[in-house]
């Protein structure tokens, strides 16, 4: 078939606007396929140890640095943001418990190896963090030889309250405590009677007051959302 100029003029500069759009397109999507397990090992330039994580679905779990899976702890919770942590000697700490809609856990337990309950801290609202006051690192060293009983424990929680100098709505308050190893309270302390001493400005607080989400599943307003806590200091 036979096409006046113009129609091929046409044809063409389509032809080169749809190239065009073809490898922009190619050059910004994104990978369909990525890699699992370990892409990377070089033994001589890393230090061989072994990594445990939380999952929301699945629980802890603990791989060599082959990615091999040496152990799986179903028990434990991931939704709240973990974390699970394992103490010398073999045995794993970590939070139980959905408190769905909340982003928290219900309670912080400690185990053996042979997966014995050996600690329980019933109705934490743990949330993102704990720490033991004889590891506060988190994770080995050397210098640190965290007990099986006795410790303090510090927890990252939250409390639902009301404050209108934040917000005239109910707070999902960041609570931090610390409990013996009996489970007993020996300090604690909330976000929202120190929020004149964290430097928000004037526009930052009526921000606050007007924007802050209100969560109509928790029925609060979580306004600050602190994702970590850790003893400091010779005196803790």
């Amino acid at each position: 078939m036979k096409f006046p100029n113009w129609t091929l003029h046409r044809i063409q500069a389509a032809s080169v606007v749809a190239g065009a759009l073809v490898a922009a397109v190619v050059a910004h999507a994104g990978p369909s396929v990525y890699p699992t397990g370990t892409t990377i090992y070089d033994p001589a330039r890393a230090w061989s140890g072994y990594t445990v994580f939380v999952l929301p679905q699945t629980g802890a779990v603990l791989i060599d640095m082959n990615g091999k899976t040496v152990r799986q702890w179903t028990s434990f919770e991931g939704s709240s943001g973990g974390p699970t942590r394992v103490f010398p000697g073999g045995y794993v700490m970590g939070a139980l418990g959905s408190g769905r809609p909340h982003q928290e856990s219900t309670a912080i337990a400690l185990f053996d190896w042979k997966d014995t309950q050996l600690w329980t801290f019933d109705q934490a609202r743990q949330h993102h963090d704990w720490q033991r006051d004889d590891f506060p690192a988190g994770y080995y060293s050397p210098e640190a030889s965290p007990k099986v009983d006795g410790a303090r424990t510090l927890i990252l929680a939250h409390k639902n309250l009301i404050n209108t100098a934040i917000n005239d709505r109910q707070l999902e308050d960041d609570y931090l405590y610390e409990v013996d190893g009996a489970g007993k309270l020996v300090w604690e302390w909330l976000a929202n009677q120190h929020v004149d001493e964290m430097g928000f400005t004037p526009a930052a607080r009526e921000a606050i007051r007007k924007s802050a989400a209100f969560n109509a599943q928790r029925q609060s307003i979580d306004w600050l959302h602190i994702n970590s806590a850790t003893y400091v200091g010779p005196n803790r």
